[in-house]
């Protein structure tokens, strides 16, 4: 149940941080349509209360290392009452390897830590009423995106990092694993896998000597300030995140 439905949107709260925990409950009370219907600092005292509590949206703050998060995840989704939660992940590490494993246990979102209040309560409200960007305006935001990255789209593999972007950003979680963007790409384009994989390898090299105030700001968004080249797959998946978080989808 959710406000839509004229019941609260049941938020649960696992977060690493003592200071989150304790200045959360208390700006959440000041939200209409909200409630607060459990916490934990935990892994295992969280599952504990998600059986038998079944929020509307989880949101997850936590710091590496992150496989005990993984493992929580994993076993949160095989509870039937948890089936329909919705996953918000906060964390300080947002390179594309880290989203990639967490987005395989179908979170919704991910947000940079420190989280700004005002806009977490935002993205609370977009997951828990399935809000989605029509593709049409979303297939305008990444082209405009990608064009701002100041490579321009004549050179091929920026073209197919524009599709794989609207493929993982429209699709969904999870998200598809490097090898099945490639072969949708290579359908699509009708050429080859190494074809692709270069071509985009190229582009991101490209894109990473011209250094725009674009690239800049999804490296910041993503906590990698500096890093001067990536594998396609972190740079995808960086991209993904970051553009998550500057256009709040």
């Amino acid at each position: 149940m959710n406000e839509m439905c004229g019941s609260p949107i049941r938020v649960f709260l696992l977060d690493t941080s003592p200071m989150m925990r304790a200045i959360f409950p208390e700006y959440l009370q000041e939200q209409e349509g909200m409630e607060l219907c459990g916490s934990a600092s935990g892994a295992d005292h969280a599952l504990r209360q998600l059986e038998y509590l079944r929020p509307d949206v989880l949101l997850l703050g936590l710091d590496a290392p992150y496989e005990e998060w993984m493992y929580f995840l994993s076993a949160m989704r095989q509870m039937p009452s948890c089936n329909e939660t919705h996953v918000i992940v906060s964390c300080s590490d947002l390179r594309g390897q880290v989203c990639r494993e967490f987005s395989r246990y179908n979170v919704d979102c991910f947000m940079a830590r420190p989280v700004q209040l005002p806009l977490l309560i935002e993205r609370i409200r977009n997951v828990s009423h399935q809000k989605e960007p029509l593709r049409q305006d979303l297939e305008t935001l990444v082209t405009k995106f990608v064009l701002s990255l100041e490579v321009g789209m004549k050179l091929l593999g920026c073209t197919y990092i524009a599709d794989a972007l609207l493929l993982l950003l429209s699709q969904g979680k999870p998200y598809p694993r490097m090898e099945e963007i490639y072969q949708i790409l290579m359908k699509r384009h009708d050429t080859t896998v190494s074809c692709v994989e270069s071509a985009m390898r190229k582009a991101i090299k490209r894109i990473f000597q011209q250094n725009s105030l674009a690239l800049q700001e999804m490296l910041h968004l993503s906590h990698v300030d500096g890093v001067t080249h990536m594998s396609n797959a972190d740079f995808l998946f960086m991209l993904t995140a970051g553009m998550q978080i500057k256009y709040e989808l």
